[in-house]
């Protein structure tokens, strides 16, 4: 019977958490994509891009430690240099990445140099988010946690972003939306100890583009920068790179969905089999302990 309870609470398990997951209610992160930048396999470009500059200025290079990013001479700026996932998110999301600083000099001009992690929205009110660890000619190595937007009625592209400071070489950049809130957050090393920089207002449609990269900001550089990977839990990738992502996924608890139904229909079975045996033993014994019974 230890057994036959054993199986039974693990097939009970199996189909309670099927159940929990493929229902599970709307706004919760429950796709995934990952990518470790470390490692040799690497999803079709029709997945994540290869943002990459041209001749010796501007190299992005896949190593066995990373991708490897190397720019110098005077790159344009922005948009970064760096990987570009190629599918939209929808919903509530939260996006990581993580990187390591080998070369970031103080620029002598432009808006800084950074590494960043930026996501922005394609409706018309066109809002963006970045979070940067930067080096700017005023104010040095920093945190920056900047939102951009469209004035529709101006007609002009408008910035306001914070800053604090930081000497941290290595760490991880985050995005997470919830409902119409961003919020900005940023860990030291290998930490998970995560700490917000600041939250603004931000409108609630699909994101279109993300960058992870090199921001030259407009000056001479060089700069050198290894990405380690990235992390985009959402509550809805639209595109095919979440189905490939998730499917493992799907068909584990699918399978333990199957087995747990299965299992307790058998266990079932087994239990009822058992009693009617129990039962037909026991009828066919009364007739002989009443022979045994002593005459009075």
């Amino acid at each position: 019977m230890i057994t036959l309870r054993g199986m039974l609470v693990c097939t009970a398990l199996g189909c309670g958490q099927f159940l929990v997951y493929s229902t599970a209610p709307g706004g919760e992160l429950k796709e995934l994509f990952y990518q470790n930048f470390q490692s040799p396999n690497f999803p079709p470009s029709t997945v994540l891009g290869i943002a990459n500059g041209e001749g010796e200025q501007k190299i992005v290079r896949r190593e066995s430690s990373g991708v490897r990013i190397l720019v110098s001479g005077k790159p344009s700026g922005f948009p970064p240099f760096g990987v570009a996932p190629r599918f939209r998110i929808s919903g509530d999301f939260e996006i990581t990445a993580s990187y390591e600083l080998l070369k970031l000099d103080k620029p002598a001009s432009g808006y800084g140099v950074s590494v960043s992690l930026w996501a922005m929205t394609d409706t018309p009110s066109v809002d963006a988010a970045t979070v940067s660890r930067a080096h700017r000619p005023w104010d040095g190595n920093v945190w920056v946690a900047d939102k951009g937007w469209w004035d529709v009625s101006e007609k002009k592209y408008n910035h306001d972003g914070q800053a604090s400071p930081t000497q941290s070489k290595a760490g991880k950049l985050r995005l997470v939306r919830m409902g119409p809130v961003m919020h900005y957050l940023v860990a030291d090393g290998d930490s998970d100890e995560f700490r917000e920089l600041r939250q603004v207002s931000f409108n609630e449609e699909d994101i279109s583009q993300i960058f992870v990269g090199v921001d030259t900001g407009g000056s001479h550089g060089p700069v050198e920068v290894l990405l380690k990977d990235l992390r985009i839990h959402a509550e809805e990738l639209p595109m095919g790179a979440s189905k490939r992502q998730t499917s493992r996924a799907w068909i584990i608890w699918l399978a333990m969905g199957i087995f747990g139904t299965a299992g307790v229909a058998v266990s079932v079975l087994f239990l009822w089999k058992s009693a009617q045996a129990r039962r037909t033993a026991h009828k066919l014994a009364e007739p002989v302990s009443r022979l045994r019974k002593p005459k009075a």
